[in-house]
C-alpha cells in the first residue's frame, strides 16, 4: 500500500463521529517497536485528546512529526472533520505507514515521534439540516 492509501485510511478513521483510543492503537499494533501515549485535557468548551506515537528502531537519528494547527473535529457544532485536521491526518498517516513498514520487516533505524491533538472524545452528534 502506498502513502496515499495510508492517508485515505486515516481520513476515514478520523471522520467518524466516535473515535476511541483503541481505534488509534490498532493502527500501530503490527509494530512492536511502537509506543503510544494519550493525554486528555478537559475545559469549559470541551475535551481534547493529545496523542503521541513513538517508534524506536535503535541507532540513527531522531525525527519528530508534529500535527500542528487545530483539532480534528468540533462536534456538536460542526459535523465531520474541520479544515485544521490536516496536521493530525499527516501525523497519523505517517505513523500508520511506519507500522506497516515495520510489520514487513523493513530495515528501519532511528527514533521517530509522531504527535497531534484532536477532539476524539465521544460526543452526541446532532443532525444539521
Amino acid at each position: 500500500m502506498s502513502m496515499a492509501a495510508s492517508l485515505i485510511r486515516v481520513i476515514d478513521l478520523l471522520d467518524r463521529p466516535k473515535i476511541y483510543e483503541d481505534d488509534i492503537e490498532q493502527i500501530i499494533e503490527p509494530c512492536r517497536e511502537a509506543s503510544i501515549e494519550f493525554e486528555h485535557i478537559k475545559g469549559e468548551k470541551g475535551e481534547t485528546l493529545f496523542t503521541r506515537i513513538v517508534y524506536d528502531f535503535g541507532g540513527g537519528r531522531s525525527i519528530g512529526i508534529i500535527g500542528r494547527l487545530g483539532g480534528i473535529g468540533a462536534r456538536p457544532h460542526i459535523v465531520g472533520m474541520v479544515s485544521d485536521a490536516d496536521g493530525a491526518i499527516v501525523a497519523l498517516a505517517v505513523a500508520e505507514k511506519l507500522a506497516r513498514m515495520c510489520s514487513r520487516e523493513e530495515d528501519l533505524v532511528g527514533r521517530i515521534s509522531s504527535s497531534w491533538r484532536g477532539r476524539l472524545i465521544e460526543r452526541q452528534m446532532p443532525i444539521y439540516r
